[in-house]
């Protein structure tokens, strides 16, 4: 049996030679791939150029002009030195180990030749980009994700080079974590520093571009003072002075809302132990006849210093004897119920014999009678017997103080019977 070459493979005589099949002529053939149209690309090391071979058999210069050097560029112009390997992804770009200037390079898909990898010094650095250094890299592959994997053959290293990523230039201060997947900075720094420029590289197949970000880390502020203080009702005495911490204030309402605002943002505030944002009013705090102490602590940025105001609200005796709402377990009030209007009608059907009303006052302390009979605040009267025609009700309200009183007079109608009756 002999073995015989297929006609597309040159003979076995170094140089270099452009050609179809036997006519073209090689110098150390170190690295082959091909690209998705079946072209056979080769590493035509000891030529510094990369060849290219049709499926017809027709070999042609790539990339390379024979002359070792590095210049990037459009194929057909860049120069190389000692390329060893050749890596297509499944994009089309091309990886090449440039192994004599020890850098990766690229070629596009449209046949622009770029840096990849490499600084173009030998060493032994991890690192993005033109950041990291090889030495005589002399094989490379690329996988489905697109990570690119490089025989580094003076280091006795396989080394990988990811596809995408982030990175950041200078190291962050302490604490602060960058994440070279995603690009995002996270943590709480556990030391300071001045005001200082990062840049952040990403990266991908198609190349890099960077952003600056400016990172200032001070030590958390010790204050835990308020700025302001203010009250839905009433007024603070004496008036605020954040060094202050206590206070009086004097209202008739049955409950009243507090507004801190911190000094320093970052702080925190509770008011009568509920979280209550900076310049944001609590909820609703109730409040009964005499003293009541409501506390406002802050804590500071620094989560240790403390501070708590306290404010003294004497409830005054209320002399209000006004509704808030009238309302009535058939049809509604006419006009539409307001505090200070006391006449209202009402018209309900025949059916109907019976009707609740439901008052509410606008202090809790209030009493009421509806019709003579005591109803408890904010509960309903029992049912009211209407007679066909007006029926007058009355709803007595009596002020906290005992002495004002104001009636609200309502006259509901029921309707006679389809025959009259």
């Amino acid at each position: 049996m002999q073995a015989t070459a297929p006609d597309t493979i040159p003979p076995g005589v170094s140089g270099f030679a452009d050609g179809t099949g036997t006519a073209a002529k090689f110098h150390s053939l170190l690295g082959i791939a091909t690209d998705a149209s079946g072209n056979i690309y080769v590493a035509d090391q000891l030529n510094n150029r990369i060849r290219k071979v049709t499926q017809a058999g027709v070999v042609t210069t790539y990339g390379g002009n024979g002359t070792a050097g590095f210049a990037n560029g459009p194929v057909a112009s860049a120069t190389f030195d000692q390329p060893s390997d050749i890596a297509i992804d499944a994009v089309g770009n091309m990886f090449i180990a440039d192994a004599g200037n020890s850098k990766i390079r690229r070629v596009s898909p449209a046949g622009e030749v770029l840096a990849f990898a490499g600084n173009g010094y030998f060493g032994n650095i991890d690192d993005i980009g033109d950041k990291a250094s090889f030495s005589y890299p002399n094989g490379i592959a690329v996988d489905n994700f697109g990570h690119v994997y490089v025989a580094d053959h003076n280091n006795n290293q396989i080394r990988k080079i990811e596809a995408t990523g982030y990175s950041i230039t200078p190291k962050l201060t302490a604490g602060l974590v960058f994440d070279s997947a995603t690009g995002v900075i996270s943590g709480t720094p556990t030391a300071t520093s001045s005001a200082r420029n990062y840049t952040v590289t990403a990266f991908n197949a198609g190349g890099s571009s960077t952003t600056v970000v400016n990172i200032w880390v001070r030590s958390p502020s010790n204050d835990a003072t308020l700025s302001n203080i203010v009250l839905s009702d009433g007024t603070l005495s004496p008036v605020f002075s954040k060094t202050r911490v206590t206070y009086n204030a004097s209202t008739g309402q049955p409950s009243i809302t507090v507004t801190p605002t911190v000094s320093t943002n970052g702080a925190a505030i509770k008011v009568n132990g509920v979280a209550v944002a900076s310049g944001s009013a609590s909820d609703p705090i109730p409040l009964t006849s005499g003293s009541n102490i409501i506390t406002i602590d802050v804590l500071a940025p620094n989560l240790t210093t403390t501070k708590t105001y306290t404010i003294t609200v004497n409830q005054t005796v209320s002399s209000n004897p006004n509704l808030t709402d009238l309302t009535l377990s058939e049809g509604t009030v006419s006009p539409v119920f307001s505090a200070n209007t006391t006449a209202y009608t009402s018209t309900v059907a025949n059916t109907t014999s019976s009707i609740v009303v439901t008052p509410v006052p606008f202090s809790p302390e209030s009493t009421i009678m509806v019709n003579g009979v005591a109803v408890a605040n904010g509960a309903s009267s029992a049912p009211i017997p209407l007679v066909l025609g007006p029926n007058v009700i009355t709803t007595r309200v009596t002020a906290e103080n005992g002495t004002t009183v104001k009636t609200y007079t309502l006259t509901v109608t029921r309707s006679a019977s389809a025959d009259g009756a």
